[in-house]
């Protein structure tokens, strides 16, 4: 194993256990390693690493580069692994720089780097760089190695065509010489030598130089049928032939083997040409205004009108018999006049596939050849989207809405497979139409669909339309569909118990009651007569929705609400007692807590007045936001148990300050009530399950002595409740005003629990 040690800087950093590698304890152990190059001539290997680390001859587009190496601390010896070692091609023709991608070393550290050499590296010599970035424990240093990169150059012989009539007596023949990009060397004066061979046997020679576009340009003559090749020979080393670093092209013939360039420095290109004693039929699709070799059309019963002449083998027009053929399966008959015109007219209809058609012809006479000119006809179809229905059409922001269909050709009803199919959501705002594509997908082997698509966040129009659209594919005309959807932020649940109201709001997926309590307090067993109401953010009545009622998890009632969104049933109440409503299509789950004490001062629903939805929050708000001037706060003792619970509510705090910085803040407001529910268990108060947030502010605030707690803890919850509830903007104000109160609650809770030794008066 040969070794070259190279010295590489590192960026000292201070680590706890070890520090970093300085630069002279850092070696690059070099193994024997090869070269694979690929070509049509096979694949040979060299090895890789020369003196003043030359990697060799690549050639662009084909060779592979493959370094093997292996890092190693050289004071301890120990190998550096999982090192990340970025590769770059830099070329010093001109300013170029390439990207390669990122290798990583093993455990033993040794890293295995394989590439193809760029398509589009320049010519010459050529760098390839490893960089490493700085990291612990190796500083940022680079590795370079140099080798050279050559182009292939290639000769390009084109024929009017590859087959023509012995009575056409000459045919149109260009040559030019290209780069393996696909690149014309526009050069004039290059040489060519041109060997023209019939049956295989030498028929002429001649030299051809190139015009200022790089073209040379002749006629081929010929006088009798056979079987022609046209050979032009391009030679790299004739000095006449001046190209721009010609040392670092090889020709089409030429490959390398371990940095040896073998073969003849000569690119050469060939062409075939079949000159018959036959006749000739030209073809061609024939519009208003043109002559066409291909056409589109619609199988929906459309004529297409095939123009065309024939020649006999002596080259004259003539009366005859004409056979098309299409796709030799569908055949027609037609005649050509005195001089050799004819016509066809084609009805193309359900009974053509789409897909694309070669139309030839032919004359009656099967002992003659026939040379006929090709025609590509594409016959198309309509798409239709059938059977288009929606799980449901009313949905929430953010949740998903099934849609099922299925793609058939309009023509035949026939089902359309792998067709792609996008969706799109289409709604006004003030300033203007937003169509936004909200999913995709394609269709099944029979023509079927399903996709589930989500309502976007940011969606403030009540009315929306979800266009499902099959756009133009293959050879299908597109088409697409409307379905109306409804959206909302929010659903309000309103239960009246007589008319006494009780409301819930219930927003992605959580129910939240707006009361500030949820029990119906009852001296004696009595019949309660209950009216539902469902409504969403906009006013707009749910509908035709399924809901049940359970009592003690029992259900007792199955029902649809009415086009009012509304229900009404009775129900006798013996026991204490809890009814849960649940509409599972709009994850709604609300329940009320029935108390009886016998003897014990009743608080039974009765009578009572509406008040307007948004006027809900205000008034439940309303009687925190003066506790601190006028509620009388017992001072207590703080546990030593307190100040051990830090660590869950303070890690809550940090989670929701994250995601409030994150890219769905919404998220962190919905986790403040579980905030509130660990500050419960912090104090001691004890909570039920079915508390509101405003229940469970109460139920706690008494227990803390610091009035800045208090007062932070309400304004936090004021803004929980208008954000989810009140149907008020998470705007960045008052996410940033939220993360501020997160921060002085942390900080004033950390004062509130902190251990003390005597009560506080």
């Amino acid at each position: 194993m040969r070794e070259s040690v190279i010295m590489i800087t590192i960026v000292i950093l201070l680590v706890v256990y070890s520090a970093p590698i300085a630069k002279s304890d850092l070696e690059l152990h070099t193994e024997t390693s090869v070269v694979d190059v690929s070509s049509s001539l096979g694949i040979s290997s060299f090895r890789i690493f020369g003196t003043d680390n030359f990697l060799g001859n690549f050639v662009r587009g084909i060779s592979t580069v493959i370094i093997f190496d292996r890092l190693v601390d050289n004071t301890t010896g120990n190998p550096l692994s999982d090192v990340e070692i970025e590769v770059y091609v830099n070329s010093t023709q001109g300013d170029f720089s390439r990207y390669i991608g990122s290798f990583y070393t093993n455990d033993t550290g040794y890293f295995n780097i394989s590439f193809v050499m760029p398509s589009d590296v320049p010519c010459g010599n050529t760098t390839i760089t490893l960089h490493i970035p700085f990291q612990i424990p190796v500083g940022e240093t680079y590795f370079y190695y140099w080798c050279y990169v050559f182009g292939r150059i290639f000769t390009q012989v084109e024929l009017e065509t590859q087959s023509i009539p012995l009575f056409r007596k000459n045919i149109s023949v260009d040559l030019w010489v290209y780069l393996d990009n696909g690149t014309r060397l526009e050069i004039s004066n290059l040489i060519f030598n041109v060997s023209i061979f019939k049956d295989l046997t030498s028929y002429t020679n001649f030299s051809a130089t190139t015009n200022a576009s790089g073209i040379y340009h002749f006629y081929f003559n010929f006088t009798e049928a056979g079987n022609y090749t046209i050979q032009a020979d391009f030679w790299l080393n004739n000095s006449i032939n001046s190209l721009s670093t010609p040392e670092f092209f090889i020709g089409s013939n030429q490959y390398i083997e371990d940095s040896v360039i073998y073969g003849e420095p000569l690119s050469r290109g060939i062409g075939h040409l079949k000159v018959l004693n036959a006749s000739l039929i030209r073809l061609y699709f024939k519009t208003d205004s043109d002559l066409l070799s291909s056409l589109s059309t619609v199988r929906n019963d459309t004529a297409i009108t095939i123009f065309g002449r024939y020649f006999d083998p002596s080259g004259n027009p003539v009366a005859t018999n004409i056979i098309l053929y299409v796709e030799d399966s569908f055949l027609y008959h037609t005649e050509s006049n005195s001089s050799g015109y004819f016509t066809k007219v084609i009805i193309v209809n359900v009974s053509f596939q789409v897909g694309l058609y070669h139309i030839s012809a032919s004359d009656e006479y099967e002992s003659s050849l026939d040379i006929s000119d090709e025609i590509v006809l594409e016959v198309s179809s309509y798409v239709k989207l059938a059977a288009i229905s929606l799980n449901k059409n009313y949905a929430e922001t953010e949740s998903p809405i099934s849609i099922y269909g299925e793609i058939r050709d309009s023509l035949d009803n026939s089902p359309v497979s792998s067709h792609p199919i996008e969706v799109f959501l289409v709604y006004n705002t003030e300033s203007g139409t937003v169509e936004e594509k909200i999913g995709e997908t394609i269709s099944e082997d029979d023509g079927t669909f399903q996709i589930s698509v989500y309502m976007p966040s940011e969606v403030s129009a009540p009315n929306a339309l979800l266009n499902i659209s099959a756009k133009d594919f293959s050879f299908y005309i597109g088409n697409s569909s409307t379905e109306e959807v409804y959206i909302y932020n929010h659903i309000v649940s309103e239960i009246a118990v007589f008319s006494q109201k009780y409301i819930w709001v219930t927003h992605r997926g959580l129910s939240q009651a707006l009361n500030a309590s949820t029990v119906i307090n009852l001296n004696n067993p009595t019949t309660l007569n209950f009216t539902i109401h469902i409504y969403d953010d906009f006013d707009r009545n749910i509908q035709n929705m399924d809901f049940s009622v359970n009592l003690n998890a029992k259900k007792i009632i199955s029902d649809t609400l009415n086009e009012q969104g509304m229900a009404l049933f009775a129900l006798s109440v013996n026991t204490s007692s809890t009814i849960s409503i649940n509409i599972p299509d709009l994850s709604i789950s609300i329940s009320l807590q029935i108390v009886i004490q016998a003897g014990g001062s009743s608080t039974s629903p009765s009578g009572g007045f509406k008040i307007p939805f948004y006027l809900y929050i205000a008034i439940v708000v309303l009687p925190i936001s003066i506790l601190g001037g006028f509620f009388l706060i017992k001072r207590t003792k703080i546990s030593l148990k307190a100040a051990e619970r830090l660590p869950s509510w303070r890690s809550q705090i940090n989670e929701i300050l994250q995601k409030l910085e994150g890219k769905v803040p919404i998220t962190g407001v919905l986790q403040i009530k579980d905030l509130i529910r660990t500050l419960n268990d912090s104090v001691g108060a004890s909570w039920q399950e079915w508390m509101t947030t405003r229940e469970l502010l109460y139920n706690m605030l008494g227990k803390f002595r610091l009035y800045s707690v208090r007062r932070i803890l309400n304004e936090i919850v004021n803004i929980y409740e208008e954000i989810v509830f009140g149907n008020y903007p998470l705007t960045e104000e008052k996410i940033t005003r939220l993360a501020e109160l997160l921060r002085k609650l942390e900080k004033n809770l950390i004062e509130e629990f902190s251990p003390i030794e005597e009560e506080r008066k």
